[in-house]
């Protein structure tokens, strides 16, 4: 009797499993990335990624991705991989995307970028935070995860000359100025503050021209 229960109860075991394959019989531990924390420009376009790290063996996610500035523009969100499916919902006024994603053709994703996102930074300097928690995360193999939360810090810091924005001081920034001076229509339009090299108040050609200087001279000025 007592053979022919356990034969009944490793039976009943084998349904199960067949029935429901990724439940997860030990706690399986992944984990999310989020870019890094960086120096960059106000205004800046910047182009971050959701890193997954799981044994090669993700299949889905809803990914509750946060930022601390409701001026933080969300430009698109985009899949990594080829077999990836994604849909989001901006929840713009509460400062968060809800992102879900999961494997299109049941095939396990491998670890690495799974998504994108591309965005642009307010052009006031300030520190910008973003925030990345996994809220379901299954792996096709081996069921839930648990996976620990993810932050990324983007100080957004105007370096004085660096006109156009790209967080580097050159020769682009000289002939930037230049254009700006060309184009400047002083009812609606405004120069940058950075732009003013010299630091005598005033965005001019000398500017442009204190900036080519220092970029011939090597990157001294006098």
């Amino acid at each position: 009797m007592k053979r022919i229960t356990g034969l009944i109860s490793l039976f009943t075991s084998a349904l199960v499993l067949s029935a429901f394959p990724f439940i997860c019989t030990a706690d399986e531990i992944a984990s999310i990335s989020l870019g890094e924390n960086m120096e960059c420009a106000p205004g800046q376009f910047i182009s971050m990624a959701i890193d997954v790290e799981a044994g090669n063996d993700f299949e889905s996610a809803e990914f509750i991705y946060n930022y601390n500035n409701t001026e933080i523009e969300i430009k698109e969100v985009y899949s990594a991989v080829s077999n990836l499916s994604i849909a989001y919902n901006d929840f713009k006024d509460d400062g968060y995307i809800k992102i879900c994603v999961y494997s299109n053709n049941g095939e396990p994703i491998p670890d690495g970028k799974v998504v994108g996102l591309n965005l642009v930074l307010p052009e006031q300097e300030d520190e910008y935070s973003f925030g990345l928690k996994a809220n379901v995360f299954a792996t096709c193999q081996k069921g839930k995860a648990k996976v620990d939360e993810a932050t990324a810090v983007y100080s957004a810091v105007q370096k004085l000359g660096d006109a156009n924005g790209d967080n580097t001081l050159n020769v682009r920034d000289a002939a930037f100025i230049s254009r700006l001076l060309a184009t400047h229509d002083k009812e609606n339009d405004k120069l940058p503050s950075w732009a003013d090299f010299t630091g005598d108040g005033i965005v001019n050609v000398r500017d442009a021209a204190a900036i080519a200087r220092m970029i011939a001279c090597g990157g001294k000025t006098n």
